[in-house]
């Protein structure tokens, strides 16, 4: 794909499946490395989480390039979380998901203007998730005591979990859903049910 496949359409959406999954996936994966249980009252609890949450990131060496050896949890979320430089942290996904579907929103479909802002409303999700990592550590950063956000952490990063996925099926019934959505509708009303002044009207 790096080096063979055209620079289509097909391409665009290949690489926006792998920041949509990617991101989905760290944000899952750090949200479990770093759920140790008594953390809130011991930080040193979570010094197993955060190397594994490096590891799974694949930022070890560059956490060690810029830190040198000292594990802390404020430099080692902001890595993984919040550098949009860093290609496998939760940033760096979601900023090219968000640009991606910019780059989407730019040409006009058969729906015209309607088509233009369903995508624009994807790319402002995008954004919106990116603003959200951004935040998680910025709120550890700026807080009095650390250890009530990052106690707070894994829930916040389950919820952009979830959050991701959502936007990924919102993708695939925009682009790929072959059929329009199901819409339950309930039993056809009894006409003698309807009020006489509407009995006549069919």
């Amino acid at each position: 794909a790096a080096e063979n496949m055209v620079r289509g359409g097909g391409r665009l959406f290949l690489d926006l499946g792998r920041r949509v999954e990617r991101a989905q996936t760290i944000a899952g994966s750090i949200a479990r490395a770093i759920d140790q249980r008594g953390a809130a009252g011991d930080p040193g609890r979570l010094e197993p989480g955060l190397r594994l949450a490096l590891e799974l990131c694949d930022s070890a060496i560059t956490y060690r390039s810029r830190y040198l050896t000292v594990l802390q949890p404020a430099p080692v979320l902001d890595l993984v979380l919040a550098d949009e430089g860093n290609p496998r942290g939760l940033a760096f996904q979601l900023a090219a998901t968000r640009d991606m579907l910019r780059d989407l929103a730019g040409g006009v479909g058969p729906n015209g203007a309607g088509q233009e802002a369903a995508e624009d409303s994807l790319a402002a999700t995008a954004a919106a998730l990116l603003e959200e990592a951004l935040a998680m550590v910025q709120d550890i950063a700026d807080a009095a005591r650390p250890a009530e956000p990052l106690a707070a952490l894994p829930a916040r990063l389950l919820a952009m979990e979830v959050a991701v996925a959502a936007l990924s099926d919102r993708i695939g019934r925009r682009y790929f859903a072959v059929l329009p959505a199901r819409r339950t509708i309930g039993p056809r009303p009894d006409p003698a049910d309807r009020p006489a002044c509407l009995r006549g009207a069919a």
